[in-house]
């Protein structure tokens, strides 16, 4: 048995030369981005940690500032800010996962089914495109359209006899125009990622159900649907991690400053932000280190149900 594994260990580090000489350019760039992953996410994992553990304060220094071990999150589970946050948080995300998600797969599955090549194309780059905006410009965009005295939606409103809404003072409104937006701008994405899965289809099994008598909605719930699923589920995972991590940047360029938004628009991510530029660090620090691990439970608990199910995995 040790024979078998003295020899097995030389095989894989062969295996392994083998694969970084053949695909040296995809391991090169990938570097800059575990570099980035390694400066600004893992890095500053230990003095993030011992800052949510103590009084910090910036001129004492981190070995300088009082120890309050537990305290912090103490203060943050009797404060009504952590459940507010949470169910904006959890609002967000069950909108993005239920209609968000879905949008990529199904636009996927029409796009598929679509047989003049030129046209296939053009529609795959009108919905790509939009990704490639910034934020910045996507907000300005929006306002532009629900601005109440000249704005898109509200020159529509008033043809159809409405009164106009005020959108950009009523919170209530927001979490679905927020994922209104993030479809726009992001279906394209996962629309791209989507549509090579189907590739991997075996055009084989097409050609035996046609003769078989299968019509297409068949075709595409046995064949099509089946070939998607690893990358669905892997995709699922990666959603499952975002879910207490909504993205700052798009709330913080479509929201801005406008105080009457953060009624329902207030996530952790932006609590976070505004927390620590207001001077106030232990606490953010520990508002993080509570998402980070509640977080990794929910990554690790959906990996596992999906190795379980024999799906695709992360890990």
């Amino acid at each position: 048995m040790s024979k078998v594994i003295g020899q097995t260990e030389p095989k894989k580090r062969m295996a392994v030369r083998r694969a970084i000489k053949k695909y040296w350019v995809l391991y090169l760039m990938a570097l800059p981005g575990l570099l980035w992953y390694l400066v600004f996410k893992y890095i500053p994992m230990p003095t993030g940690l011992i800052i949510a553990m103590e009084k910090y304060v910036p001129w004492k220094g981190l070995w300088g500032s009082e120890w309050v071990w537990f305290d912090n999150f103490k203060r943050l589970f009797e404060s009504e800010v952590l459940w507010d946050l949470l169910k904006n948080t959890l609002l967000l995300s069950a909108l993005s996962m239920i209609f968000a998600f879905p949008s990529s797969i199904i636009l996927a599955l029409l796009i598929n089914e679509l047989r003049c090549r030129w046209f296939k194309r053009s529609v795959q780059t009108v919905a790509y495109l939009p990704y490639f905006l910034s934020w910045a410009i996507v907000a300005g965009l929006a306002f532009n359209i629900l601005d109440t005295n000249h704005g898109l939606l509200n020159q529509l409103l008033e043809w159809l006899g409405k009164d106009p809404v005020r959108w950009n003072a009523t919170a209530k409104y927001w979490p679905v125009i927020i994922t209104i937006t993030k479809i726009w701008k992001e279906c394209g994405w996962g629309t791209i990622i989507f549509l090579a899965a189907i590739c991997s289809a075996d055009p084989g099994l097409y050609e035996a159900s046609t003769v078989d008598g299968a019509n297409r909605w068949q075709q595409t719930w046995n064949i099509t649907i089946p070939a998607m699923m690893p990358t669905i589920t892997v995709t699922f995972i990666l959603s499952i991690g975002k879910i207490l991590k909504e993205d700052f940047e798009m709330i913080y360029a479509m929201v801005g400053s406008n105080d009457i938004l953060w009624e329902t628009m207030d996530v952790f991510e932006t609590w976070v932000y505004r927390t620590s530029m207001s001077g106030t660090y232990s606490t953010p620090a520990a508002m993080s280190l509570l998402q980070n691990i509640v977080t990794f439970f929910l990554v690790w608990g959906a990996n596992t149900w999906a190795r379980r199910r024999d799906q695709a995995s992360v890990w």
